[in-house]
């Protein structure tokens, strides 16, 4: 009866200004919060939130205030990975869809069940995907810039994603909030368990 969706997506938009404090503002976080912006806007106005005029409003609203950054390693390999996704993902789009319709309304139970482990692996091929894709799409910048090749990138991104999204990032989240009552040494600890892992 309300416009949930769209609440979520005003307050994603606060968030990520908040977040991008925090983080400091470089090109690819600039990128990453006009991108969201747009794309959360998107969804409050019902329309289609990723398509190339996404990337392209980002990279000018970035460049309009940091023209130089164009010729840096961060502007060009954070926008070559955007850009790649962005037109690899609008022809998966269809395909992902298709693979929603196991968890419709009057879904057996089976048919849930199967959905969901599909779903486990659909999320690591799509990991995989995204890192051999942004991986391609950067590989002249990082060899222009750093004269060197990821070659177990995609390998180490399987299980650095996960890790990062699953346990590192809502432990920092909850560390963030637990601080001002000066609770936030045991989020903090269990975090740093994360990191360790995910440098190691």
């Amino acid at each position: 009866r309300y416009p949930v969706k769209k609440w979520a997506a005003a307050l994603a938009i606060v968030a990520a200004l908040l977040y991008a404090g925090l983080a400091g503002w470089t090109t690819p976080t600039q990128r990453s919060v006009i991108m969201a912006g747009i794309a959360f806007l998107a969804v409050i106005l019902d329309r289609s939130p990723i398509s190339l005029q996404l990337v392209a409003w980002a990279a000018f609203l970035v460049l309009l205030f940091q023209p130089d950054s164009l010729l840096g390693a961060s502007f060009q390999m954070s926008f070559a990975a955007v850009f790649a996704l962005v037109v690899v993902f609008e022809r998966l789009g269809p395909w992902f869809a298709a693979r929603r319709q196991g968890w419709g309304e009057g879904a057996t139970w089976d048919a849930k069940l199967f959905s969901t482990l599909s779903w486990l692996f659909i999320g690591l091929a799509a990991t995989v995907a995204t890192s051999f894709v942004a991986g391609l799409a950067t590989l002249p910048f990082a060899l222009f810039h750093f004269d060197r090749v990821s070659v177990y990138g995609i390998v180490a991104n399987a299980i650095a994603v996960p890790l990062t999204g699953f346990w590192i990032m809502p432990f920092a989240a909850l560390s963030l909030l637990l601080m001002p009552f000066g609770l936030e040494g045991w989020a903090l600890t269990a975090m740093g368990w994360g990191c360790d892992a995910l440098l190691a």
